[in-house]
Order: structure tokens, then sequence, then C-alpha cells
């Protein structure tokens, strides 16, 4: 199981505010009487009547260093590859993702590099996917560096796998 270096940085942006069901009543018309209209929403129904915040905290995209976290490091339910999965806190269109396992023995590191997907919001790395033979050689625990890079902005995460 993984476990984030106490020095990552994370940070996520809240989800954006869905529409509902219970958003959305029935309205009968001449021509259907299943219909359905996005129920208004009247200021009564926001106690302070004020909008609500988007964004808590800094904005990721202004930080000097790009952030985020190792968000999934298992093997694959066949046991035969190690899948590692990073979010990325800023909203990149390009750039790279280098991973480094190392195991702290001198044995030489298994390393891999991809590209960075933007998403909405926020960014990717393409994933890492490790054949548990190219890991043979290691011994746990086994720690997981990756240096991300876009135009003039880095950033390292950090993680052990167990």
């Amino acid at each position: 199981t993984p476990v984030a270096d106490a020095s990552s940085h994370t940070s996520s942006l809240p989800p954006s505010p869905a529409t509902s069901s219970s958003d959305k009543e029935k309205t009968p018309s001449s021509s259907n009487s299943s219909d359905v209209q996005e129920k208004p929403q009247s200021p009564s129904e926001n106690p302070d009547g004020k909008t609500p915040d988007k964004y808590e905290g800094n904005n990721p995209n202004s930080a000097e260093s790009l952030t985020g976290s190792v968000s999934t490091a298992r093997f694959s339910s066949d046991g035969k590859t190690l899948v590692i999965r990073v979010n990325i806190d800023q909203y990149l269109s390009s750039g790279s993702c280098h991973l480094v396992i190392s195991d702290g023995q001198g044995t030489a590191p298994v390393e891999k590099s991809v590209e960075i997907v933007p998403e909405a919001s926020t960014s990717t790395c393409a994933g890492f996917d490790i054949s548990a033979s190219e890991l043979s050689a290691l011994s746990r625990p086994l720690s997981i560096t990756i240096s991300l890079s876009s135009g003039a902005k880095t950033g390292s995460l950090e993680a052990t796998f167990e």
C-alpha cells in the first residue's frame, strides 16, 4: 500500500456543483406531462443570499512548483503489473512525468517516463504500468519518486510501496 511522504503537498479543488434530481421538478405541459425543467434556485434557498465561493485557499495554478499526489500504487488483480497513477493539482497543457522506483539497496532503479495529460481543471500523468518482472531485482519497501516538468515549472512527488 502506498504511503505518501509527509513533505508531499496535496491540494484539491471542490467538485463542480452538479444538478441533482432533487433540483429538478416535473411541470405539466400541454404536449407532454413528463417534461423535466430546471427548478430555478431562489435566494431564499441559500440562507446567506450569497453565492458560495468556488475555491478555498490559494489557486494551485499560481504556485511556483508543481504539486500533486500518487493516487494509486497497487498490483493488478493478476499480480503481474504494478499500477501507479498520479494526480497533479495544476492544469497543464503539456509536460512530462518521470518515474523512478528504487529500493535504497543500491540495486539499479526502474525508470519510466510518460506525458502529462490535461483534465478539466487539473492534470494527470498518462499512467505507469510496470511489469512485476521488471521489479524482481528490487527489495521492498520500494521508494517511488515522480518528477514533474511543464515549461519552467517542476515538482516532485514521493511515496513508498510495501
